[in-house]
């Protein structure tokens, strides 16, 4: 931050499953073909399931993940107050009323794996006062399996996370300026849409992420619901996520590239639904839509970032970094286009490294680059 940038003031609440991640290579025999999952897709599975998979598998790395807890953690780090220069290796939560407030909400296990995971997201700057513990069940566990390419198949066993919800008490006295919703969320079709109206109610902007193509295909009528209703203000999806929710509502692409195909369909989406949309598409950068308030048919207007080029270890959070990276620039009133630009630095460092989580001094030089640019583009 720099003399002469105003002080960052906001409450920020990120919702979904707390779940560990267990992180295993893609063996070249096919793991994925004997079980019969989609690379680069997500779904649940019970206990037997994931006792199955854990039997074939060689653990690498066991990481506190869930994509809202990996958003929360990317935020909290981009928005803390310590000062870079002294602690070059350190981020730490401030108490300063100025700073952002970063806020989790999910159901923990009572279990070690729970109680690691609530350390783990203290440490990360993220406060905890919002989640809660079921004492009858241990913590959800995320099977991450990352294939020769970087990109990352999951199966998640909720156990404790499947039965979360929000009181209208805590809502209200937190009162955020931004909630995000991941979107495997939806697995709570029961209460997402209350607590999101309660949330609006209160004045909160709300973000929510498609999570994958397999959640898009199995919760569209839930989607379509929260759209229809204009229950969220900022979209995240990837561009895999947006082509299968563009064929599920008969908006199929016909003749054209993908790319005038998305500029398309981002321009209809922004329009009907009102709302702003950022659709990352990997090595490509991004692209976003937002309404243009100052005419008066509220058209959209499209704009586009390029992605650093990067050494690719596993895409595991990339997608988490790029949505906290892009929260953290409007909460610092930054453009669309820089938002834009700043997700994209956010991804491509994500993927270099192994798992959803960035060391402290990386995170570090994430938060100087970032902050770096946007002074430079405000100057």
């Amino acid at each position: 931050m720099n003399g002469n940038q105003s002080p960052l003031k906001a409450t920020v609440l990120c919702i979904g499953d707390p779940v560990l991640d267990i992180i295993a290579c893609e063996s070249p025999q096919g793991l994925l073909e004997r079980f019969g999952y989609s690379a680069g897709g997500s779904d649940i599975i019970d206990e037997d399931e994931l006792e199955k998979c854990l039997k074939e598998i060689e653990i690498v790395a066991r990481i506190p993940g869930g994509s809202a807890a990996n958003v929360a953690k990317c935020l909290a780090g981009l928005s803390s107050c310590s000062t870079v220069a002294e602690r070059p290796d350190h981020i730490e939560p401030s108490e300063d009323n100025d700073c952002v407030s970063v806020n989790f909400s999910g159901t923990l296990g009572s279990d070690q794996n729970g109680q690691e995971y609530v350390s783990a997201m203290v440490s990360c700057g993220v406060r905890m006062e919002y989640a809660s513990i079921d004492q009858t069940r241990g913590n959800g566990v995320c099977l991450c399996l990352v294939g020769p390419d970087g990109q990352r198949t999951m199966r998640t066993c909720l156990r404790a996370s499947m039965n979360h919800t929000l009181s209208e008490k805590d809502i209200h006295e937190l009162r955020p300026t931004w909630t995000h919703f991941e979107g495997y969320y939806v697995h709570k079709s029961s209460t997402i849409v209350d607590t999101m109206r309660h949330l609006k109610d209160t004045g909160s902007k709300i973000s929510f992420d498609f999570a994958s193509f397999d959640v898009v295909k199995g919760f569209i009528e839930l989607f379509l619901q929260i759209l229809e209703d204009k229950l969220i203000d900022l979209l995240f999806c990837n561009e895999f996520e947006a082509l299968e929710f563009a064929s599920l509502i008969g908006r199929d692409a016909q003749g054209v590239s993908r790319e005038t195909y998305l500029h398309d369909f981002i321009t209809y989406m922004v329009e009907r639904y009102q709302f702003t949309m950022v659709v990352s598409r990997g090595d490509q950068g991004c692209l976003a839509g937002a309404l243009d308030t100052s005419s008066q048919a509220h058209t959209a207007y499209i704009v586009s970032s390029h992605a650093d080029k990067v050494n690719v270890v596993d895409t595991i959070g990339a997608g988490d970094h790029f949505s906290a990276a892009f929260l953290y620039s409007l909460i610092r009133h930054a453009p669309l286009k820089d938002a834009c630009r700043c997700a994209c630095m956010a991804g491509a460092l994500a993927v270099q490294f192994q798992g959803a989580q960035l060391a402290k001094k990386d995170m570090v030089q994430l938060k100087c680059r970032i902050d770096s640019y946007l002074d430079r583009a405000h100057s």
